[in-house]
């Protein structure tokens, strides 16, 4: 599916959505640094400068850039913000605990 483009994009954005058995096993394009796998559920934004792996429970945004990870800056964000994102990974490991009792 293809989306017009904005002033952030390029003229034209890609969407693929994969679930379950449809979901490729391998693609070059969601190739983890040190080899690693891709955890069993999360998102992966490819942009023309690097990619974000968005792991779905208990894990932060993991930027990816060059095959190699980069720390994500968050100095532009206030501390409130911060502190909207520490809360959000909490929430969702507890309902992840609650889900697998």
């Amino acid at each position: 599916m293809f989306f017009p483009g904005t002033e952030q994009t390029t003229e034209k954005l890609k969407w693929i959505w994969s679930d379950g058995p449809g979901a490729p096993s391998y693609h070059r394009d969601l190739k983890l640094p040190n080899k690693e796998k891709l955890p069993n559920q999360g998102a992966m934004f490819i942009g023309e400068k690097g990619r974000l792996l968005l792991p779905h429970f208990m894990e932060l945004p993991k930027l990816i850039v060059d095959g190699k990870y980069k720390k994500i800056d968050l100095s532009n964000y206030s501390e409130a913000q911060k502190w909207v994102i520490l809360l959000e990974i909490m929430i969702k490991k507890l309902i992840y605990t609650i889900m697998n009792l």
